[in-house]
């Protein structure tokens, strides 16, 4: 009989270890941004600032970016992009189309409905390109 209850518990402290484990990743995925950050977003770049990164092939173009709290970003089509909130007013920014798996850095500030992105680490041509200038806050 002590034998199962000896079985029993060391089940029990699997399954919470087991459970914090899988909780503690859970809540790492979905710590939140700044409210600063969050909302709609756009750009607009021009040739120019295509070519001031070495990107002769794409037009001139406007964007828009959704930057939900959990991280998650939609910018045009993708979905893929993601923001994780670091110390600092820094951001690492994943998911960009023409980046591959590279990861970005960026300081980010907002003043007066404009975000704006510093590098911090970045070899990303398209990521240079795209937070390389100022944001607009969308009004709703």
């Amino acid at each position: 009989m002590a034998r199962y209850r000896v079985l029993g518990s060391t089940i029990a402290v699997g399954l919470l270890v087991l459970v914090g484990a899988v909780g503690g990743a859970s809540a790492q995925r979905t710590a939140k941004l700044p409210s600063k950050l969050v909302g709609a977003w756009s750009r607009s770049l021009t040739a120019a600032d295509w070519a001031r990164v070495g990107i002769a092939t794409e037009p001139p173009a406007h964007f828009s970016m959704l930057v939900s709290a959990d991280g998650s970003v939609v910018m045009g089509e993708s979905t893929d992009v993601r923001f994780t909130a670091l110390p600092g007013n820094r951001v690492r920014i994943g998911g960009v189309y023409g980046c591959g798996k590279k990861k970005v850095l960026y300081r980010w500030s907002v003043a007066a409905r404009k975000l704006t992105f510093t590098k911090v680490q970045d070899t990303c041509n398209y990521a240079l390109a795209l937070f390389g200038g100022p944001w607009t806050r969308e009004t709703t």
